[in-house]
Formats: structure tokens, sequence, C-alpha cells
């Protein structure tokens, strides 16, 4: 069931507040694995060692690059294709970056470009250290007086927070003269940063992805001649911190991104120490590396390269390495905290419930969920849960409230229990941790706040939007 703690901004009844019987009203459809991978559709080809990041502004996976070496030759591409969540599909381009492998790329999402840096043509030797930008429509060849020197198998991630992107170590000839050193580039020129500082040992292969609730760049793995490296860093934007040396066996050529409604980097595949292909799936919640091991996944392979789909909240991947498929990785039962409707006007504006940042119904969390525009005092305020958003017994929803008292204001939801709170600073909190079977995955109930406003309306009762919650696992 769903039981009621007290949050630190209001005091909450327990008496009313527990929803005893919760587990067995909500309606839901058992879910044994809370984690899956599903295959989706194949590239053309069976290139490898391109660059994979995800463009928020137009919805869509960039693939950048990569290579095909067999015993016809080599052929190393400049071409970028989109991933959908369907297809993959050429995006036309003028004055393309040179064909190469083994870059990196990354999505600014303030300034809506993606940033590529470096790679490399290993059939003629070259190693690249260029910078390139696309805008959604053609790229651009940036010139800064400063620049990182040249490299293949470097790696970046994009500080959302900070408004820079973050790029570490990589080898200045392919194999070999592994660098230790971290830039960041801010749009305009790049910077050198953690002069002498503690940092990563020297590497290349290895991963980054930016945690946007921490607000840190976490990096693993990596190696130098083929050693794959085990350890776990930070960057903060001030400094490296070594956060772990146990968990995930040492790789390389691994994949790593950052899922943000489930607050975990997830981390797949890559090659050990003796080069055989790894199929783990692992998740860093900032404190511990956790193995997850869902009933679909792909075969072992790496190189493997991840990006985020915040549109669509799913992981997806692509490799190379022999293989042409595309999967993506997420929740079985995502869990889901979605406002609906429109409050009324009370005399302190609007009503207005959400959840808090990105809180949402996970199984085994605690979901945080505010009221704000209440009247400051001791206004009584009550939160209302029900099971359903078309029906309050023999009320068809939503329904007008007018004929009540309460101009302009509408019900949402049915009733099933209610939790009090008394806000504080003109908002009132409420924190629900959510303990219930693993068959109710997928439950939903519906949430409305009503607040006691003297003078709003002739009942003096004025009503928030409403939010429906679906109970998910991570």
């Amino acid at each position: 069931m769903i039981h009621s703690s007290a949050p630190s901004k209001a005091r909450v009844s327990s008496a009313r507040a527990t929803l005893i019987g919760m587990t067995t009203l909500l309606i839901g459809n058992a879910a044994t694995a809370q984690v899956d991978w599903t295959q989706g559709a194949s590239f053309s080809d069976m290139r490898t060692f391109f660059s994979l990041t995800y463009d928020s502004a137009n919805a869509q996976t960039l693939m950048f690059g990569g290579s095909i070496i067999d015993f016809t030759g080599a052929s190393f591409f400049d071409e970028l294709h989109a991933w959908d969540g369907s297809s993959w599909s050429l995006l036309t381009a003028s004055s393309a970056p040179p064909g190469r492998d083994r870059c990196a790329i990354a999505y600014d999402s303030i300034r809506n470009r993606t940033l590529l840096f470096g790679g490399s043509v290993i059939s003629t030797g070259t190693v690249f250290g260029d910078t390139w930008e696309w805008d959604g429509a053609s790229w651009m060849n940036r010139t800064p007086l400063l620049s990182p020197s040249q490299r293949s198998e470097p790696a970046l991630a994009y500080d959302s927070a900070r408004g820079v992107t973050v790029l570490f170590g990589g080898t200045s000839t392919p194999g070999f003269g592994a660098l230790d050193d971290t830039w960041e580039w801010d749009g305009s020129s790049w910077t050198q940063v953690n002069l002498g500082g503690v940092a990563p040992s020297a590497r290349w292969a290895h991963a980054m992805a930016f945690d946007s609730a921490r607000g840190v760049t976490v990096l693993f793995g990596g190696g130098v001649a083929m050693s794959g490296q085990s350890d776990t860093w930070e960057w903060d934007g001030t400094s490296w911190q070594l956060r772990a040396t146990s968990g995930p066996p040492g790789r390389i050529n691994h994949g790593m991104t950052y899922d943000a409604a489930r607050g975990v980097t997830v981390m797949f595949g890559g090659r050990d120490p003796s080069l055989t292909r790894l199929g783990d799936v692992w998740e860093w919640d900032g404190v511990s590396w956790t193995e997850r091991l869902p009933p679909n996944a792909p075969p072992p392979r790496g190189p493997v390269h991840l990006a985020y789909d915040s549109a669509r909240e799913r992981v997806v991947m692509r490799s190379g390495d022999g293989f042409t498929d595309t999967w993506e990785y997420g929740p079985v039962t995502p869990a889901a905290y979605e406002p609906f409707g429109q409050g009324c006007t009370g005399s302190a504006g609007i009503p207005t419930l959400g959840a808090v940042g990105n809180s949402r119904p996970w199984l085994g969390d605690t979901l945080h969920v505010e009221l704000g525009n209440v009247p400051w005092g001791s206004t009584p305020v009550s939160l209302v849960f029900g099971m359903s958003d078309t029906m309050a017994g023999t009320l068809p929803l939503p329904a007008a409230l007018d004929p009540i008292g309460m101009t302009g204001c509408t019900l949402y939801t049915s009733f099933l229990a209610e939790v009090p709170a008394v806000p504080v600073g003109g908002v009132a909190a409420w924190s629900f941790p959510v303990t219930l079977p693993a068959s109710e995955l997928g439950g939903m109930l519906f949430q409305q706040a009503f607040v006691m406003d003297v003078g709003a309306n002739p009942l003096g009762l004025t009503a928030s939007n409403a939010a429906r919650l679906v109970v998910g696992g991570r």
C-alpha cells in the first residue's frame, strides 16, 4: 500500500493519512522484470566505432561516422544518421567533417548544438584534433585559438548545469599515447581545466555521462594497451573524485549514458582486458553500482554506444562489431506523474499541484508532492486520492462545482482517501513511500487538492488541478 509519512513542510494527520487497502484497489498488471531490452530496426550496414548522442531539440538520436574495414578495403564515413524511435534516416548535410571513426560527440541542450571532436582514420594514420558543431541543419567547422591536442577515442559529456561540454583523455595515436587531460568547451572556446589536480589515469576507450540530478560527470573504465580499468570517477567542474574501485569488471569500448527518468547512469557491454566481448548491464546511482539482469538482452559486444532519448525515456544502443541491430532499454512499467486540468482562482492565485522536481511514484521510492499558491497561515488543505477520473460514484467527471458555490472550480477525481496538511509559506507538501507488491506495477491513481479559502467563492473552498499517477518499477 502507499503510506503517508510526515514531510518537512507539513504536519500530516496519520489517522487520516493511512490509505488502508489501496493495493487491493489498484488496477495493475503483474511485471516480474522491472527493466528490459527491446530490439528495434536494424541499420543498413555493419559500420563500427561511430559516435552516438541525443538531440533533444529535434527528438532524435544522432549517429556520426564510423568505419568498415574488411578484405575489400577500408571505408571511413562522414555521414550523419538519425533514429526517431522506429527507423534510421540519413540527414543531408553539406561541408561535413572528414570521414573518421573513434571520435566523440555530445549534444549541448542549451545552444542546441552537437559538438564533435577528434577521431582517426587508422588506414592512413590520421588523427584529428578538429572541432565541429551541428545545428540541426548544417555542420560548422569551429577554429578556436586553443584546442585539445589531436586524439582518438576521447570521451565527451555535456554538463547541462554549467553549460559546458567536458572532454577527458583519448589516445594521440590509435592504441598508443594515452592522455589524461581535462578540457571544457563553452560554445566558443576550449579551456584546459584541472591542471595539476588529481585525475583519472591516462586512458582511452572509456565512457562518460552527465548525472543531471547530482550535477557531476561520471567516468568509468577505459585503458592503456588493452587493459580495462574498473574505477569510477566524477567531475564536478572543479575537481575529479575517485568514487569507486569495485563494481563492474574493468573494460574498454563500453557504452554509458544517464537515464534522467530513473536517476541512474546506465552502462552496457564493451570488452574486458582479454578483449572478450561483454553483455552485462550495470547502473550507478551515485553511491554504488548494481548489476541488472533483464530477461532479454543484446548479444555481448564491443564497441558499444549508448544515448538517452529523453522524449521517450529510453536508452538507445548501437554497436557495430559485426552487428546491425538497434536496441532500447528501460523500465517495463515506467512511473508517471502527469498533472492535468485547471485549478480555480483563490486569494493567493490558482492552487497548483505537482511533483517536486523529477519525483515519481517508483516502487520503493518516496513520492514528493507540493501544492503552491496557498493562502499563508494555518489554512486547511487536503489532498484527495481517487481511483477514477471518469466517474465519482454516479457523477461523470470532470464535473463543474459551480452549483455548490465553488465558482470556476472543477472536480477531476473520485474519492478514495484524504490526506490533510498545514501549509508553510504558501506551500503544502506531502511525502508518500511507495511500498506495494511488484504485481501492482502499472497501478493508476488520481490526486487533487482542496484549499479552505474563505472569500474566494461562496463556499469558501478552492480546488487545484489534478494529477494522474502510474506506479512504476525501475
